[in-house]
C-alpha cells in the first residue's frame, strides 16, 4: 500500500511540473528567449517566473473569492485577462488601491 501512495506522489509531480513548464514555455510565450546575453536570459526568465507567479497568485485570490479550487481555474484564461488589461488591475486590487475590475479577481 505505501508503494501505491508513493507512485501516485512521483505521478502528480511529474504531472504538476511538466504542466508548470507547458505554462511557462507555450502559453507565456517563452519558447523563444530573445535577449542575446548570458545576464539579460536571467532577466528575461526571471521576468516569466515572475508573471507565472502572479499570474497563479491572482488564480488564487480568485478562487478564494469565490470559492473553488484554483486548480478548476484556467492558467491561459486568468494569463489572457491580466495581459487584456495590462496586470494594472490585479495588482492595484492586491495593494488594496482600487477593486479590480478583470474578471479574474
Amino acid at each position: 500500500m505505501p508503494r501505491d501512495a508513493c507512485y501516485r506522489g512521483c505521478i502528480i509531480g511529474v504531472w504538476k511540473s511538466k504542466t508548470t513548464y507547458r505554462e511557462l514555455k507555450v502559453e507565456q510565450g517563452m519558447e523563444k528567449l530573445r535577449s542575446r546575453t548570458p545576464e539579460s536570459v536571467g532577466f528575461e526568465v526571471a521576468g516569466h517566473m515572475l508573471l507565472y507567479l502572479l499570474v497563479r497568485w491572482t488564480i488564487v485570490e480568485a478562487a478564494i473569492k469565490h470559492s473553488v479550487d484554483p486548480l478548476e481555474l484556467s492558467f491561459l484564461a486568468a494569463l489572457n485577462e491580466i495581459m487584456a488589461c495590462n496586470g494594472l488591475c490585479c495588482v492595484q486590487s492586491l495593494s488594496g488601491q482600487n477593486r479590480c475590475s478583470c474578471r479574474v479577481c
